[in-house]
């Protein structure tokens, strides 16, 4: 009878499981795609503008605020060489990147045969939520950065899978030499916290009992990619703190340090709490003792384990604790490189240290963590399912956080993108502009995106202003079942001090949906609303056309299906909206908007003009 109530429990434990990852891997996935900010964003415009005015050695080699950025930068010329600076391509290798390193992460905990099946789920659930979870968008839902931090993770993965190898009778170990070598020397020239995978690899070989030669020959490595990097050039703004202002910075408050440290390891667990209470809240549970003694419990207790492990040198033969050991160790390491990096500035704004942005590395010591505390609890029977508990409790736990990133993630991509537009038309929309990063970043950098044509203006939207309607596509239009209405929503000014309007609507043409496609999403219409089966899609690309039939300003919409968004985001989102511009704006004319996807359409929404005085804004 105990038998068979115990495989009743772990049979309902692994469906579980195995419903939460495929839940967890899908949603993060679709949000990664859907949410991923699709023009250059943030610190990009600094970094695209050093790319287009210096050479590709000069732009890939330095420094740039003290991280080594070889890979990550060579990435970047690519992109703006071959794919016209497009982030398409940064999303989706960012993407791939995830993927891989997850599956790397799960061969390592899956070829354990010394625990059971469940367990190895339960291990399986902590790496696919370490990974997927999206209160770490900061950094994944950026393409680019996504990328940065994956060149530094998946190489590590591969290192961490090869090092076992490394022993100084196995058969492979020169193979394993040069697998660890070039992923732990892709990691280091990646970024900053790359170089914590050192001293994790070393550490790992020592509690893996891996034997001398192999401790030399990483040792080895270890002083040659710290050579390396302090020869890479420094970066020609001076975007740096000295080794000595570091030491100094650190030296000063050792205290503050630490406590620093504990609240970036705690943020994330408060986070996940704030997600439950208030979408007001996490600002405020960040700033709070919370994460500060979270993070003291969690250092103190992953102190115990690494030392413990490191004492006994017993994680050879165990490849769940050395998956755990090995995360838990490099995900230490690079955050005291984070506070270490950042002590000057975080020593004015002590805030910094519950950055979201952080949020990545600090997540990664928690999924070593739970994988530690999974491996005690196989060999305690009484620990056992109360740690089984805790782990098929996160899903739940963190789903709060995972979906209000997603709806602000879509949120920032849709405002990004219109300031993108604002940008096509020429109009200067400061509010929007905002989201993109600091003006003078834009206003230095868009004179060579809009001549080399890349990014926003790799389409050539911007060459249809100015142009008769009849001369695109050929003359060419037709019908589109098109409604809709829009309206001027703010006055603004050109690039030239002109007059611009920024006209905001909602519109979608009707489609036929394909039979077999309509029958196949019947059984979810009866959950998600009937709905999801509307052939209502809007129109991606606009033109905004004067009397005279002259193009005066692009608008665009950025849809997703009605399927994706009762799905994915509980409806929650807006797939009818576009926003646009009309350059050099004339309130006494009448404007009119036509859906241009390939083809003007015959329909014609009128630009209406609020009653109210709309002020210059």
């Amino acid at each position: 009878m105990k038998c068979d109530l115990s495989r009743a429990a772990n049979l309902v434990a692994e469906v579980w499981i195995a419903v939460a990852i495929l839940f967890y891997s899908i949603s993060g996935l679709g949000y990664l795609y859907f949410g991923s900010v699709s023009v250059i964003y943030s610190d990009l415009w600094r970094i695209f503008q050093r790319c287009l005015t210096l050479s590709w050695l000069r732009f890939a080699l330095p420094r740039w605020n003290d991280h080594p950025c070889f890979f990550p930068n060579l990435l970047g010329i690519i992109d703006l060489h071959f794919f016209h600076g497009k982030q398409a391509p940064f999303i989706l290798l960012g993407i791939v990147l995830t993927i891989a390193t997850t599956l790397i992460l799960l061969v390592l905990i899956w070829r354990d045969k010394a625990v059971g099946t469940t367990s190895r789920m339960v291990a399986a659930l902590i790496v696919v939520m370490s990974n997927f979870w999206l209160g770490r968008d900061t950094t994944t839902a950026i393409g680019f950065f996504n990328c940065f931090s994956y060149l530094v993770l998946c190489p590590l993965a591969v290192a961490f899978l090869w090092l076992p190898k490394l022993r100084s009778d196995s058969p492979h170990f020169w193979g394993a030499a040069v697998a660890v070598l070039i992923g732990g020397f892709v990691a280091s020239l990646s970024y900053g916290t790359g170089l914590a995978v050192w001293p994790a690899l070393l550490l790992l070989a020592w509690a893996a009992r891996l034997g001398t030669r192999s401790l030399v020959v990483l040792l080895i490595y270890s002083i040659i990619a710290v050579i390396l990097m302090y020869m890479l050039p420094l970066p020609p703004d001076q975007t740096f703190y000295s080794v000595r202002q570091l030491v100094e910075a650190a030296a000063a408050a050792p205290v503050s340090m630490l406590s620093w440290l504990c609240r970036l390891i705690g943020s994330p667990v408060a986070y996940v709490i704030a997600g439950w209470v208030s979408q007001q809240s996490p600002s405020l549970i960040a700033e709070s003792w919370i994460p500060l003694w979270i993070g003291v419990a969690g250092l103190v207790l992953a102190i115990v384990a690494v030392a413990s492990s490191v004492i006994k040198r017993n994680i050879g033969q165990n490849c769940l604790k050395f998956t755990g050991f090995a995360l838990i160790t490099f995900a230490l390491f690079a955050m005291i490189i984070i506070i270490i990096g950042r002590a000057p500035s975080l020593r004015d704004i002590p805030s910094e240290a519950n950055a979201p942005r952080y949020f990545f590395w600090s997540t990664l010591f928690w999924g070593g963590f739970l994988l530690l505390m999974l491996e005690r609890g196989a060999k305690t029977r009484y620990l056992r399912w109360p740690i089984f508990v805790i782990v098929l409790a996160i899903p739940i736990l963190a789903w709060p956080s995972h979906f209000s990133s997603a709806v602000a993630d879509r949120f920032v991509r849709v405002n990004c993108e219109v300031a993108a537009t604002s940008l096509i038309d020429g109009v200067r929309d400061v509010k929007q502009l905002s989201f993109l990063a600091e003006l003078e970043q834009i206003d230095a950098l868009v004179p060579l995106l809009r001549s080399d044509r890349l990014d926003m203006f790799a389409d050539g939207l911007q060459d249809w202003i100015g142009l008769n309607e009849t001369t695109l596509f050929g003359g060419k239009h037709k019908p589109e079942k098109l409604t809709g209405q829009c309206s001027v929503d703010a006055l603004l000014q050109c690039d030239n001090g002109a007059p611009a309007a920024r006209v905001v609507g909602q519109a979608i043409e009707k489609r036929r949906v394909n039979p077999i496609i309509r029958w196949a999403i019947t059984p979810v219409s009866w959950i998600f609303g009937q709905q999801i089966k509307k052939g209502h899609l809007t129109p991606k690309t606009w033109v905004i056309v004067d009397p005279a039939g002259v193009i005066r300003g692009v608008a665009r919409a950025w849809p997703v299906s009605p399927f994706i968004n009762r799905i994915f985001y509980r409806g929650k989102l807006n797939t009818t909206g576009f926003v646009g511009y009309i350059r050099d704006y004339n309130p006494e004319l009448k404007y009119v908007v036509r859906s241009a996807d390939g083809v003007l359409s015959d329909e014609k929404i009128p630009v209406q003009i609020p009653v109210a005085k709309l002020t210059m804004l």
